[in-house]
């Protein structure tokens, strides 16, 4: 019979969807009014044993269960994306470079690259120095004939 279907999976089903939104005062008068029902269709042992488990378990988290089952709550999703960059084809490990010796290597580069760059400073330095030099010069020249024109037009007089 349907009665006993109810208590026969458990009551657990049953008892979370009558119970739904009621107090627990509520929902354990709700479990003693369907042992009254079926009290007498099955056995007291069984039904005695059902209302412990319930107690037990279900009534024990009755509040938990109220929140999970019957709130409405809002979906709080984050999602983080990864890319994967996956070589095409691995080369393989007796073409590979030891350790030290790529290191080695990497140091080599960066003194390499210290040296090319400190060059070009050195070039870029005389390259002003000389500009600056010949600016000197053309201003002495510039003053040296300045000062001849001067004694020319002193001697002329």
């Amino acid at each position: 019979s349907p009665g006993n279907h109810e208590l026969a999976d458990g009551g657990g089903r049953v008892a979370a969807a009558e119970a739904a939104g009621k107090t627990i005062e509520e929902a354990i008068g709700k479990l003693w009014d369907k042992c009254e029902k079926y009290q007498n269709k099955l056995n007291s042992n069984y039904l005695q044993h059902l209302s412990n488990y319930l107690l037990v378990t279900f009534f024990k988290h009755y509040h938990l269960y109220q929140f999970v089952l019957c709130e409405v709550r809002e979906v709080d999703q984050t999602i983080h994306e990864l890319e994967v960059h996956v070589p095409q084809e691995v080369p393989p490990l007796k073409n590979g470079t030891d350790v030290e010796l790529w290191n080695y290597q990497q140091q080599l580069a960066k003194l390499s690259e210290a040296e090319a760059q400190l060059r070009n400073d050195m070039s870029v330095f005389r390259e002003a120095r000389l500009l600056k030099n010949e600016q000197e010069m053309n201003k002495f020249y510039m003053d040296l004939r300045f000062q001849n024109k001067e004694i020319i037009e002193k001697t002329e007089k």
